[in-house]
């Protein structure tokens, strides 16, 4: 019975208070992004466009992002709209396709980090 009680008394030594875990705020949690989408027709790359919300009613106007959408209209190829999008501060986030007719559309996710 003894060995058991000092035993007991050696391991309540050994351990430290037990304090509750707190949550830190990571910087991730913190930071806001604005999103768009660089949509592509077809699997050549071309006709391709930037959609931010620009239909949305009521949408705000946004010149940035209208001018952006005009060059990238202009560009021969969707990599090239990638490339121009990324020089500019945005960063690509991933791709899907659909493919809802004839048509097939891929659209890339871009995002850049907002103050």
């Amino acid at each position: 019975m003894l060995k058991y009680l000092t035993l007991a008394l050696l391991l309540e030594a050994t351990t430290g208070p037990v304090l509750a875990q707190t949550a830190a705020v990571s910087a991730a949690t913190t930071e806001h992004y604005q999103y768009c989408q660089l949509v592509s027709l077809g699997t050549r790359g071309l006709d391709a466009y930037l959609e931010y919300g620009q239909h949305a009613k009521p949408a705000a106007a946004n010149p940035e992002l209208d001018a952006l959408n005009e060059q990238i209209k202009k560009l021969d190829s969707v990599i090239l709209g990638l490339n121009y999008m990324t020089s500019h501060g945005w960063e690509y986030v991933g791709v899907t396709s659909l493919s809802p007719g004839v048509a097939t559309y891929i659209i890339y996710v871009l995002r850049r980090r907002t103050q």
